[in-house]
């Protein structure tokens, strides 16, 4: 069963560091839905912010997969949850890592 997933990424500014998060998705045969890159306030990291579309074996080998990285900081994975009467709409996502 497959779900929309967004994985967070905070990685240091480094100009490869873009093309193999992406190598890690295109490996897997994953396909990046939105890709949202931004500097932080400090100029030496990056947050970049990928949405997908996979199951959750796989968002989690590819989190820990992005762990492994030289130049990533940190990787949080959260499922989207979708919203219905009786759940409020502020619940639209679950942590995963």
């Amino acid at each position: 069963m497959t779900n929309t997933y967004t994985i967070h990424v905070l990685g240091n500014n480094e100009p490869n560091l873009l093309p193999r998060i992406a190598l890690v998705f295109n490996r897997r045969r994953v396909f990046i839905k939105n890709l949202n890159a931004s500097e932080l306030s400090d100029k030496s990291q990056y947050s970049y912010t990928l949405t997908v579309e996979t199951t959750p074996v796989w968002a989690e080998r590819i989190a820990k997969q992005l762990e492994k990285q030289i130049d990533v900081q940190s990787v949080n994975y959260f499922v989207h949850m979708p919203v219905t009467s009786d759940r409020p709409a502020k619940a639209e996502l679950a942590y995963c890592a």
